[in-house]
């Protein structure tokens, strides 16, 4: 059984009537101030697995994440799981909105929810950067790959308190579920979802990098202010594993065309000021501390395997009627060309 949302536009009207309870949670928290009320300024596009708001109390504006209403698979949408990740990091120094509370009440907005820190920036869709210049842009791509590396830095045992725990076995581990999942959600019998996941098992590094991993390490997950990154959103698949996935996830834009998710791989990236990815793996092997060439076919096999499983199920939930963006009855195709780029990779490791 999967996931089934609410629709947005009830997510909406049952959201709003649940602000005079949120009001009353939030003054009790003193995150808001007993004259003050609550007002939605806007639902953001991005993040709509888990429905995020931005609200305005006075002169303050704070954001809201919540789970979506409706159905939902067993430890599915784990927000407060995810407040507690970037309590961790937050005070560890690292560059995450302050979380201001969280709560798994469902008397009080009928969800789990945490509200934190808004912070002003540009979001940045297009890994092109179309609205900036050439300087600009390849001080970006510096500090995606330098922040990237500071996260890998930090001693996985910060995240004790928020209940993470290294398990071992990360890639093992990981190429099992998105496996599953892929299988699970599979809408035509294709042998390479087998042979590359055998493949990746058989294939594994001797040893691995054992870090703080974001899951979801991308342009799209950051805030920008000028060309320095002021935070890192989206942190539901945090986990402790190989750092190197999440380097290899950040990389796919440069072996997608442009036409698939806004790919880089047709683009003059010289003409462009776009560091190509040879330069972005010195950048962050240089701030990290980590050998980034090695293994790259191999992590570039694995990411693309796990991107394909996620696509594949955004589609299957298309056709079942339980997708929430209207691209996803597309993603189908994404998915069979990201399974052929893992199959590419994996010959060439």
């Amino acid at each position: 059984m999967a996931d089934s949302p609410m629709p947005a536009t009830e997510e909406r009207a049952s959201f709003t009537a649940s602000l005079p309870r949120l009001e009353e949670a939030l003054r009790e928290a003193g995150v808001i101030r007993p004259t003050e009320t609550i007002g939605i300024e806007r639902q953001f596009e991005a993040g709509q697995s888990n429905p995020t708001y931005l609200l305005a109390a006075g002169e303050r504006r704070f954001v809201l994440r919540k789970q979506p209403y409706g159905h939902l698979l067993p430890r599915a949408h784990d927000v407060v799981r995810e407040h507690n990740i970037i309590q961790a990091l937050d005070g560890a120094g690292f560059t995450v909105p302050h979380p201001l509370f969280a709560s798994e009440d469902r008397g009080i907005i009928g969800t789990s929810f945490f509200v934190m820190d808004y912070i002003p920036g540009a979001v940045h869709s297009d890994p092109a950067l179309p609205n900036d210049a050439p300087a600009q842009r390849r001080a970006i791509y510096g500090a995606m790959a330098g922040t990237m590396a500071r996260l890998h830095r930090i001693k996985p045992s910060v995240l004790e308190a928020a209940g993470v725990k290294p398990r071992g076995d990360f890639i093992g581990r990981q190429i099992g579920v998105w496996r599953g999942a892929y299988l699970a959600a599979a809408t035509q019998d294709d042998p390479r979802i087998e042979a590359v996941g055998q493949w990746l098992l058989e294939h594994k590094p001797a040893t691995e990098n054992i870090g703080i991993v974001h899951g979801d390490y991308r342009i799209e997950n950051l805030i920008f202010q000028g060309s320095a990154v002021a935070a890192v959103l989206d942190w539901e698949l945090c986990t402790i594993g190989e750092p190197l996935a999440d380097l290899a996830y950040c990389c796919i834009w440069y072996h997608l065309p442009q036409s698939v998710l806004n790919g880089l791989a047709n683009q003059d990236l010289r003409a462009l000021g776009i560091p190509d990815e040879t330069e972005f793996l010195d950048i962050y092997s240089r701030e990290s501390g980590i050998d980034a060439v090695a293994a790259r076919n191999y992590f570039l096999a694995f990411a693309f395997y796990r991107l394909a499983a996620i696509l594949q199920g955004v589609y299957k939930r298309a056709l079942d009627g339980n997708a929430a963006s209207p691209l996803a009855l597309t993603r189908g195709r994404v998915a069979e060309l990201c399974l052929t780029q893992a199959a590419a990779f994996a010959s060439r490791a």
